[in-house]
C-alpha cells in the first residue's frame, strides 16, 4: 500500500487544524468578542493556561493534540 498520499493529507490536516485553531483563538481572546461576553470565567481560564505555557509549542501541543483538544 502506498502510503504517502495518505501522510501528505495527515500533514495538511494538520497544518490546517493548527491555522483553525489559531483563528479561534484569536476570535475568542478578541477584547470585545461574544465568547468573552457570554462565557467570560471560560475565556479567563484559557487566557491562564495559555500565559502559563512558555512558548507556542507547548500550546500547540496542550490544546491540539486528540488528548487536550478543549476549545470553545
Amino acid at each position: 500500500m502506498n502510503t504517502s498520499r495518505l501522510k501528505k493529507f495527515a500533514q495538511y490536516a494538520r497544518r490546517n487544524l493548527i491555522e483553525q485553531v489559531q483563528s479561534k483563538l484569536k476570535l475568542v481572546l478578541a477584547d470585545e468578542s461574544s465568547a468573552r461576553r457570554e462565557h467570560p470565567k471560560a475565556v479567563k481560564e484559557l487566557e491562564q493556561k495559555l500565559n502559563h505555557f512558555s512558548n507556542k509549542k507547548e500550546v500547540e501541543d496542550q490544546l491540539i493534540e486528540p488528548s487536550g483538544l478543549h476549545l470553545v
